[in-house]
């Protein structure tokens, strides 16, 4: 239960920061590098993505670190990074888009997380749908619903820093709102409660 709880947390508070950087990402790039390369913000958000994946799954990794029966997994992990790598020149030599490698790096590390998850189910008995209805359905409502208002916003509201603020400010309040009563669970939720309770008494 920690490592699903690990997973779940990690991927929540990067979704903080990325959600309303995924919305901005033109204006952000526009500030950084005034006249961004063509592609740049579509490269980003894919990066962002693929951290998003890789977030969840770290966790796991960890676990099966801590096992230390790890040689069969670092040969084919290492196997799938290599393979990503030498499909990566294959696609560019063909001409294929840059973005596409972002995409294939996003499909190696889903693969890697599935890799994760069937080795952590060899070694410690780990449920394999148990992960999926912890840590990916919640994400996935916790992600849809806080999204909808910084939408609205970044719609409604021409580019600068006043929306910046409104999507960040909604995104963010949004996203706590819908982690505490979507995203956590009841133990989540009572342990979460008496460390603020115990952090406010301190104060």
């Amino acid at each position: 239960m920690l490592i699903l709880s690990s997973c779940k947390i990690s991927f929540f508070l990067l979704l903080l920061l990325v959600l309303p950087v995924f919305l901005e990402t033109d204006f952000l790039l526009r500030i950084w590098l005034k006249s961004p390369p063509a592609e740049t913000a579509l490269f980003l958000k894919l990066i962002l993505i693929d951290a998003m994946v890789c977030t969840s799954a770290t966790p796991m990794y960890h676990a099966i670190m801590a096992t230390g029966n790890i040689k069969n997994y670092q040969l084919i992990a290492s196997s799938v990074v290599f393979g990503t790598f030498v499909v990566f020149w294959i696609l560019l030599e063909l001409g294929a888009p840059p973005y596409s490698v972002f995409c294939l790096a996003i499909l190696s590390s889903l693969v890697l997380l599935q890799l994760r998850l069937k080795f952590l189910y060899g070694m410690i008995n780990f449920s394999i749908l148990r992960y999926f209805q912890v840590v990916v359905l919640p994400g996935l409502k916790v992600v849809l619903l806080s999204a909808i208002v910084p939408v609205i916003i970044f719609l409604n509201f021409e580019e600068g820093f006043l929306r910046f603020f409104l999507v960040s400010g909604g995104g963010f309040c949004g996203t706590i709102i819908f982690i505490f009563f979507l995203g956590l669970n009841n133990d989540e939720r009572t342990f979460l409660i008496k460390k603020l309770m115990s952090v406010l008494k301190r104060e």
